[in-house]
């Protein structure tokens, strides 16, 4: 079996390692996408300006809670016109920008919030 198969995007991230920590499971997920798009111009840019570390919580396994650390870059706009110099590329497969969480852990969280949310109204007396 394909490891990157786990993932939400492989085409976009691929999967370093697994570290099975004492009281989780951490996931290392390095993106590899050429170039990104820059969120404000949508201009593609393949122009390293940096790295760094997204930590982001995900579905427990097995009651496991699980970690990734999502290993992704910044770009540069090479866009004159864009007033965006600097941009960090996108995975909404995997998670919203500036979530903590993964996307699949956020719908059951929602989940969650809708069923509990939608108590029937006490009558007053």
């Amino acid at each position: 079996m394909d490891a990157n198969t786990l993932l939400a995007d492989p085409v976009a991230t691929r999967i370093e390692k697994f570290v099975s920590l004492s009281d989780s499971i951490l996931i290392v997920v390095k993106t590899i996408q050429p170039a990104a798009d820059c969120p404000q111009c949508h201009q593609p840019s393949s122009s390293l300006k940096g790295r760094y570390c997204r930590r982001l919580a995900d579905l427990p396994w097995h009651s496991v809670p699980v970690r990734i650390e999502l290993l992704t870059r910044k770009f540069r706009c090479r866009n004159e016109l864009c007033p965006r110099k600097v941009f960090c590329e996108r995975l909404p497969k995997l998670a919203a920008d500036y979530s903590r969480r993964t996307v699949r852990l956020n719908e059951v969280i929602e989940l969650f919030a809708f069923v509990l949310g939608a108590r029937p109204r006490s009558e007053e007396r």
